[in-house]
């Protein structure tokens, strides 16, 4: 895409914005405002998308992409089912906008970086579903987890100089916290957990002194 091109785009945009605030501030036709601001953030959204099509080095269209269609769905969420946008509406955008970043990988394998905001808004959008319901789970232990397998998948990955395992370390103290946490958000598995240590620790402690009698 040369830069005329460019230009065209971002002055259509740009146009299409101030028209439509415009026609927002007048309070005219208010009953088809939030239809508008629906189409002009989907048209965002693939308009950026086709940016990449149009030239695949532009990885970084994808995540605005993203963002702006999660946006179009946000909204379009918000005037026809109300009910589920305020309960997942927000877990939905960020699942949209991980997807994003999700696809820069994949696509580019060569951008390794983008599992982990991936992960992070994936997890964060599991913890804001969990958050509203009254399952038991302790929020923390869930974020600990998302983020431990985040990196734990990051360790799989094949980058030009081979894999990684840096990411193993943070995984493995996440997921160490992560399971503090869960234990700790019922009572019953603080019981469980705690006999299986005393007899864990006794039948260690058993053994060696029985080794050496």
């Amino acid at each position: 895409m040369n830069r005329s091109k460019v230009s065209i785009f971002w002055g259509v945009g740009l146009l299409l914005l101030g028209i439509a605030l415009l026609v927002q501030n007048l309070q005219l036709l208010p009953g088809v405002m939030d239809l508008v601001w629906i189409a002009l953030f989907a048209i965002g959204g693939a308009a950026f998308v086709g940016v990449y099509l149009a030239e695949r080095e532009r990885w970084w269209a994808l995540i605005p992409g993203g963002a702006f269609a999660g946006i179009a769905l946000l909204m379009a969420l918000e005037t026809f089912v109300p009910q589920i946008s305020g309960a997942a509406g927000g877990a939905i955008f960020l699942a949209v906008l991980a997807t994003s970043f999700l696809a820069v990988f994949a696509l580019h394998q060569a951008n390794w970086w983008a599992v982990i905001p991936a992960g992070v808004l994936y997890t964060t959008a599991i913890v804001s579903l969990v958050e509203q319901t009254e399952s038991g789970f302790e929020a923390g232990s869930i974020m600990m987890l998302g983020l431990a397998a985040t990196f734990a998948v990051l360790s799989r990955v094949q980058t030009p100089q081979g894999r990684i395992s840096w990411p193993l370390i943070p995984a493995a103290v996440l997921l160490a916290i992560g399971l503090i946490l869960l234990v700790q958000s019922f009572t019953w598995l603080v019981w469980v957990v705690s006999v299986l240590l005393i007899v864990g620790g006794g039948y260690l402690v058993y053994r060696n002194l029985a080794g050496r009698a």
